[in-house]
């Protein structure tokens, strides 16, 4: 019997907290199950999650996240 282990690793090209990670990953994998590539899930993720972020919220320790 063979098993296949297949990896994927997910980059960004901006910083997102800890906090705010679980949030924007559950975006990204609703939008992989309804069909879109992973590029155009995790960019659909991030829209999502500013669509509704809060914009007040401080980033923990003084870090300034730039979108």
């Amino acid at each position: 019997m063979l098993f296949r282990i297949i990896c994927i690793a997910v980059l960004t090209g901006w910083e997102v907290s800890d906090q705010t990670t679980p949030e924007l990953m559950r975006y990204f994998y609703k939008n992989l199950k309804s069909g879109m590539s992973k590029g155009k899930a995790l960019q659909q993720a991030k829209l999502e999650y500013l669509a509704t972020a809060n914009i007040n919220r401080t980033a923990p320790f003084g870090q300034d996240f730039i979108w």
